[in-house]
């Protein structure tokens, strides 16, 4: 029953009319309206047990004025309902704590009832809007809030489920006593009534979405439904539950058209899967599948899996589509390998069918264990493609290949090594690459001396796999692997520095030139570690760089570049494990060097003062000639004067 089709505001009666003034009310009406309508309005409001159904059907507990004021926002043009809309929404808004509002006609109070009757009389006046309305709220860019003709449904909604019976009972029983009505005594009276309200609000709200075209329809109801129940996280009110089941038998053809278009789709991609077409065939079923599924029936099934959702509940259709859309997806993986097809295929299936907790847990863990393949199939060739460059190497390192082509390939592997992701591989995979790259780089060094090439290969192993579970044996033995190759790359140092100074000597060099070649050899031998190096190797430098500060003396008299290397050696070397017999050649060279150089010295001296004392004579004598011509020059003089 609508507000303005209710008995009192037919014969515009108030709930405290007594049946006097009733009877005489419809009388006057009678003269200006429906003869036959004023009677049986007068009727229902005369008879106590009729009358129920027009008191609950009316705006109990509202002051007259009230009333009029809003049934005369009811009688005008879509825009005043509109107006009514906000009036009631700013109503009920301002409600204070005691339930009250303070308005110009005093307190009043607007129990969930009357309000439930005004938004469905305003909405039932209302329904041809409501496509205008929801095209609209989509082109929106900013939508902050349901579409006006959705929210006017979930205020309904609302209201109907915050109806306290009792309270109820109690407003119709006090405006009874004044009119001389008997009081309802028996509380089921009431709630049969509100069972037909509740059927006559569904009418209200079905009636505004009927007419809608099936997409509109899908999307305004899915909008009330994500509002009134948080996107199915909560339960929704009585009177939307209502909507969903009405929605669900409305759609009911379209989805079946739906559902037979999906299963086609899947019959169809099995078929060409099995006939091995191609790829991009594939790729345009697929696609038209997956668009079925996310803009078809996604679309008509989201309001019913949101309501299945918060009652804890699962749709059958959807669960039977999204299983056999599963199926496919696996087998398109299992059967014929298409990895990338079955992953775009459960992705798609968790988006769409993520209300129902089994399916979007299953394909949860279907998509773990396709990641899971999918990284065992990279890993597979990848180690291949390892495995090839790294035989391709030794090869060519076998062949006695030059640095320049063996260069371009060791910085291939290094390049290929660093896209390996050991956090997504298993420990299996990690081992093989880590052992098989190790390999190489040793056998650069072990078997061709190639010591910069193995050290590169070591280093990028090193900051690979350090800290990667599992892989404790393969980090030290790469951490023992690069403490041999730097040591060996501080041994071809000084070995090629020897080699170096040596040539130069040979080629009678001035000292200029070969000084700071004895400086830089005798800096790198200080910075020689003899507790890290073995005794062999100890003893190779050695021996080595002795060897070279003898023939600097033996054959080119070099004595100082000799002491200064023979005295760095001994600083270096003095005191280390299993070098006593060096250290006590050493120790001899150094004295033969010294005694060499106090020789050297000697006859320096010896030559200088030889030098001085002939200095001495023949000033000497030339002092005497100059005497003896001295004399006679005077002799001559004296001679003369006389």
């Amino acid at each position: 029953m609508d507000l303005l089709k209710n008995p009192f505001h037919i014969l515009g009666a108030t709930t405290r009319d007594n049946r006097h003034s009733i009877m005489e009310l419809a009388e006057e009406r009678s003269l200006l309206s429906d003869a036959d309508e004023c009677l049986t309005a007068r009727s229902i409001l005369i008879t106590p047990r009729r009358r129920i159904s027009a008191e609950l059907a009316w705006l109990p507990g509202i002051n007259q004025i009230l009333i009029n004021g809003f049934l005369n926002l009811l009688e005008r043009s879509t825009e005043f309902r509109m107006e009514l809309f906000h009036k009631l929404i700013a109503f009920m808004e301002n409600i204070n704590e005691t339930g009250y509002e303070q308005t110009l006609f005093g307190k009043e109070k607007l129990i969930p009832l009357s309000r439930a009757n005004l938004f469905a009389a305003g909405l039932f006046r209302m329904h041809n809007y409501l496509l205008d309305d929801i095209a609209q709220w989509s082109s929106s860019t900013f939508r902050t809030s349901p579409p006006t003709t959705i929210q006017w449904i979930l205020e309904i909604a609302k209201a109907f489920d915050r109806i306290e019976i009792k309270e109820l009972c109690m407003i119709i029983n006090e405006e009874r006593r004044e009119s001389g009505f008997p009081e309802i005594t028996n509380l089921s009276t009431i709630e049969d009534e509100l069972h037909n309200r509740r059927h006559h609000y569904g009418q209200v709200i079905n009636l505004g979405l009927k007419d809608l075209p099936i997409w509109e329809l899908a999307t305004a109801v899915t909008i009330g439904i994500k509002t009134a129940t948080n996107n199915g996280k909560k339960h929704g009110p009585i009177l939307i539950e209502d909507l969903v089941s009405w929605y669900e038998n409305h759609i009911q053809e379209p989805l079946e058209n739906v559902k037979l278009k999906i299963i086609l789709h899947t019959e169809d991609i099995r078929a060409m899967a099995d006939t091995n077409r191609s790829d991009s065939s594939l790729e345009f079923m697929i696609n038209e599948l997956i668009r079925t599924v996310k803009e078809d029936w996604n679309v008509l099934v989201q309001p019913i899996q949101l309501i299945k959702k918060s009652r804890g509940e699962r749709h059958a259709a959807s669960f039977e589509i999204a299983w056999r859309v599963r199926e496919l997806a696996i087998d398109l993986f299992n059967k014929y390998g298409k990895l990338d097809f079955s992953r775009q295929i459960l992705n798609m299936l968790k988006e769409v069918f993520g209300e129902i907790i089994e399916v979007d847990e299953r394909i949860t863990e279907d998509l773990e264990a396709l990641e899971k393949q999918a990284i065992l199939t990279n890993s597979s060739e990848k180690l291949e493609d390892i495995a090839a460059q790294v035989e391709k190497i030794k090869e060519a390192a076998d062949t006695k290949k030059l640095d320049y082509v063996l260069a371009p390939m060791v910085n291939e592997l290094i390049q290929t090594v660093k896209t390996w992701n050991t956090t997504t591989q298993p420990v299996e995979a990690n081992e093989v690459v880590a052992f098989a790259v190790r390999n190489i780089a040793l056998h650069l060094w072990n078997e061709h001396k190639k010591l910069d090439f193995a050290i590169q290969i070591t280093e990028t192993l090193i900051r690979i796999f350090k800290g990667v579970n599992g892989l404790t044996e393969v980090n030290n033995r790469l951490s023992e692997d690069i403490t041999t190759l730097y040591k060996m790359r501080k041994f071809e140092e000084i070995t090629s520095q020897v080699e170096k100074l040596k040539e130069a000597s040979d080629a009678y060099k001035p000292d200029y030139t070969l000084a700071p070649m004895v400086r830089q050899l005798i800096q790198n031998v200080k910075t020689w570690n003899t507790t890290t190096q073995p005794v062999e190797a100890n003893n190779a430098v050695a021996i080595m760089v002795r060897n070279i500060a003898l023939h600097l003396w033996n054959e080119h008299q070099k004595l100082d570049f000799a002491i200064q290397i023979t005295n760095a050696l001994i600083g270096v070397f003095k005191g280390a494990y299993g070098m006593a017999e060096v250290n006590k050649r050493l120790n001899e060279d150094i004295i033969t060097l010294y005694a060499m150089d106090r020789q050297r010295k000697q006859a320096t001296e010896q030559q200088q003062q030889s030098s001085n004392d002939g200095c001495r004579d023949k000033i000497i004598g030339y002092a005497i000639i100059g005497v003896i011509f001295l004399i006679f020059a005077l002799i001559g003089a004296l001679s003369e004067g006389c």
